[in-house]
């Protein structure tokens, strides 16, 4: 009989891989619309629009961790109960798109009828459907990963976005930037298609949806707290949008490249555990918190070496990459993106304890404390200066700090104190002498150019890695997921 440890690391290497081959994929696609279009006031229009399209793709990949103890208990029965409340959702969501969207693009652009709230508004109307889709597709990766097969949504999720940037080329040049919301549409059906019929392949038949006003109201609570998080970005998007044309295309790429490292080191862990955890958790907070910081140590140990490369030579890479950028401009995506690391410190510290809040179906608790921290943020987002994207997004984190404090007590309660003591012993065990390595490699190499800065601290911060037992532990535990 086979190690379920082993399975589980297996399924989250195999997770995580297919998540980071998505996004890679999700890069290669934005690297496109910036070479295809740069920046200008009709890439702010669908770059604000995405902005509402991603509320909703969260939303749908939340439901991988949300609904999983109920697919557990009623298996095909649930899994028809919830694909009624796909339904649900999908027509409050053509409510959002098709009938508010003028309106919405309008506030989100800065309310003038130019080319940014013309795209918003179709993109808004093109994206409906393609959220509909992502809904269908979580649902179906959902049901799969309760069947122990993580396998075919890798597949599914990669072959998406590979058929996102095919229909991008094809069509950039008659669409316009109108392709970019197409191809979106395009990737979500091939997402979409083959898990349903992976769902059907594996024994399940189409039957009456019960309860799918009920599914509906679980899956948005739920989600509350991924689309309050996602709520900070559409308020930051906003605000950037009147330091000029450009400047929320100039955000978003910061906020994708965060986006990217999230996925790698924080949500993929979330998803694969859920089951598990699910299954066989006790229900007792506290037998989360060492796992919480295992998770963690490991998480950084991955976004060492990242931030220290955009630190190093994101200036190079942006140039590189972003070629119709200025340098001002690429300047200013890695400065947001940098600005943005302890919203992505915060995930990583919070991927257990969501599935915590989930598994005991403590939804209504985690929306509710996040709505204080929206509020907060508009009002700080509003005080500072919105020419200055760093600022706006060291308001965003301070926002996701904020965040992660107020679920941390939702899942430990009077214990929360606790948790974030432990958790800041866990940074500084890795963060501090991190730092050291990369500080003094840029001290007695910085003279032979940044690259060889960079890589004289990855050497020296390998080597640390090595000396200390538990990083080195959790550096073997790494890679012997990446092996199985």
């Amino acid at each position: 009989m086979s190690d379920p440890r082993g399975r589980l690391a297996g399924s989250a290497a195999l997770t995580s891989l297919a998540t980071a081959a998505t996004m890679v994929s999700g890069g290669i696609f934005a690297l496109l619309i910036a070479a295809r279009f740069g920046t200008s006031a009709r890439t702010d229009g669908f770059f604000a629009a995405y902005g509402v399209y991603t509320v909703a793709v969260l939303v749908a990949q939340s439901m991988r961790t949300t609904i999983v103890s109920r697919l557990v208990d009623r298996g095909f029965a649930g899994f028809n109960s919830f694909l009624g409340a796909v339904a649900v959702l999908s027509a409050v969501a053509g409510v959002v798109f098709v009938a508010l969207g003028a309106p919405l693009a309008a506030l989100l652009t800065g309310g003038p009828a130019d080319g940014a709230r013309d795209v918003a508004t179709d993109t808004l109307l093109l994206l409906w459907p393609a959220a509909s889709l992502q809904l269908v597709a979580a649902l179906g990766a959902a049901m799969l990963g309760v069947l122990d097969d993580f396998r075919q949504a890798a597949l599914a999720y990669g072959a998406g976005s590979i058929a996102s940037i095919a229909a991008f080329l094809l069509l950039a040049g008659p669409v316009g930037i109108l392709a970019t919301p197409l191809s979106v549409l395009i990737g979500s059906a091939v997402t979409a298609v083959p898990l349903v019929r992976s769902v059907r392949a594996a024994g399940w038949s189409p039957g009456r949806p019960v309860g799918s006003w009920g599914g509906a109201r679980l899956v948005v609570l739920g989600a509350g707290q991924v689309a309050l998080a996602q709520g900070l970005y559409l308020i930051t998007i906003a605000a950037a949008a009147e330091g000029g044309q450009g400047a929320a295309t100039t955000y978003a790429y910061g906020y994708f490249a965060h986006q990217l490292v999230l996925a790698l080191v924080a949500s993929s862990l979330s998803i694969v555990l859920a089951a598990p955890i699910a299954a066989t958790w006790d229900r007792d907070p506290a037998s989360l918190r060492p796992h919480a910081w295992v998770v963690l140590r490991a998480g950084l140990l991955v976004l060492v070496p990242v931030v220290a490369t955009a630190a190093f030579v994101g200036d190079d890479l942006g140039n590189l990459l972003l070629g119709n950028f200025s340098a001002a401009q690429v300047d200013q995506v890695v400065s947001v993106f940098l600005a943005l690391v302890p919203a992505i410190v915060v995930a990583q510290a919070l991927a257990v304890v969501l599935v915590g809040i989930y598994t005991l179906g403590r939804f209504v608790a985690a929306t509710l404390v996040g709505l204080p921290v929206i509020a907060l943020h508009w009002a700080l987002t509003r005080a500072v200066d919105a020419t200055d994207l760093t600022e706006l997004a060291l308001v965003a984190s301070f926002g996701a700090v904020t965040f992660g404090l107020a679920l941390s007590w939702v899942l430990f309660g009077a214990a929360a104190p606790a948790f974030a003591g432990g958790t800041l012993r866990e940074l500084a065990r890795v963060l501090v002498p991190a730092a050291a390595c990369f500080a003094v490699a840029a001290l007695l190499a910085g003279g032979l150019g940044d690259a060889a800065a960079l890589a004289a601290g990855l050497l020296a911060y390998g080597a640390l890695v090595a000396a200390i037992p538990p990083l080195r532990a959790s550096a073997l535990q790494l890679l012997s997921a990446v092996r199985r």
